[in-house]
Order: C-alpha cells, then structure tokens, then sequence
C-alpha cells in the first residue's frame, strides 16, 4: 500500500473508532452498522467468537478488526461501494483457494494474501 492509500486507511479507521482515554479502538458496533450486519457477526467472520465484543479493544480483537476494514477499503476503492465489497468479503470464493473466500482466510490468518490478491486483481491480474 503506498502512503497516500496508508493515510486514507488510517483516517477511515479513526471515522470508526471509539475513543477510550484517548486511544482510538475500531468499534465493532460501528462496523456492524456500517456493513449492515451484527457486531457478533463481525467477529465470527474475522474468527473470534461473539463474545469478544466486550473484549474489543484487546490487541487480538483490535488487530482483526483492521484486517477486515483494510481489505473490505481496498476492495471497496475499485468499486466505490463498501456494501458490495463486504458482501465480496464474506460471500466470493477466491480463484485457486479451493472455495475458501476472504471471511475464511483472514479467519485463518491469512489477510496479506487477500490484500496481495485485491492489489493484483486491481492492477488487472485477474479477479479477486
């Protein structure tokens, strides 16, 4: 990701967060009403369990939570409609990913290949 792309992913995720004794932490209530799902969901997809919504600003939690909202951004800036890209997210296997979508591998921690996959299918490698 090049720095502009760096500083807009940054200045979205601040639009989503929570302050709490001036940190910043992306809220997946937030996020859940953004991508028109449950924050319970959310974290299903991002392999954490419901329950980690009170949790969410542990590292772990805080760490996935960026994983989603980085690659749904990539997504969503070739198409210009973040609805769409979240539905990518959790609905379109991946070519050559024996039917496993982008939900699936950020749960198994695989989100730099799906970024590296969004980066190739925008620069006219293929779909991702």
């Amino acid at each position: 990701m090049d720095d502009d792309s760096s500083t807009e992913a940054r200045s979205l995720q601040r639009s989503r967060c929570t302050v709490v004794d001036g940190v910043p932490y992306l809220d997946p209530e937030q996020l859940a009403a953004e991508y028109s799902t449950s924050a319970g969901s959310l974290l299903r997809t991002a392999g954490l369990a419901e329950s980690d919504v009170a949790n969410y600003r542990s590292e772990r939690v805080q760490e996935r939570l960026r994983e989603i909202v980085e690659i749904i951004d990539m997504h969503s800036r070739g198409l210009q409609e973040t609805s769409v890209s979240h539905a990518w997210y959790r609905l379109m296997p991946l070519l050559g990913m024996g039917g496993k979508r982008a939900v699936d591998l950020v749960a198994e921690g695989h989100a730099g290949f799906v970024r590296h996959e969004i980066e190739r299918a925008f620069a006219g490698d293929g779909y991702a």
